[in-house]
């Protein structure tokens, strides 16, 4: 089965992206789902999906090191 993760934009969500593909990331690990075949997204979407490869556990402690520490410009 081939499967495929799609993001849609919206900047609030950037953190919840990277959220939802780390516990989908953890899923594959333990056998509960398959390896996605592709991930794709639009705006913020698609800067999760970048962000989150390679598809590896250490990828994804810089990644959310990286977005906790985002900061509001003035």
């Amino acid at each position: 089965m081939k499967v495929a993760l799609v993001l849609p934009s919206g900047f609030k969500r950037l953190a919840p992206h990277v959220g939802a593909l780390h516990a989908y990331f953890d899923a594959e690990k333990a056998g509960r789902v398959p390896h996605p075949y592709f991930i794709t997204g639009a705006s913020a979407g698609a800067i999760a999906a970048t962000a989150c490869l390679p598809w590896n556990e250490e990828n994804f402690r810089r990644i959310t090191a990286a977005i906790v520490n985002l900061k509001k410009s003035n």
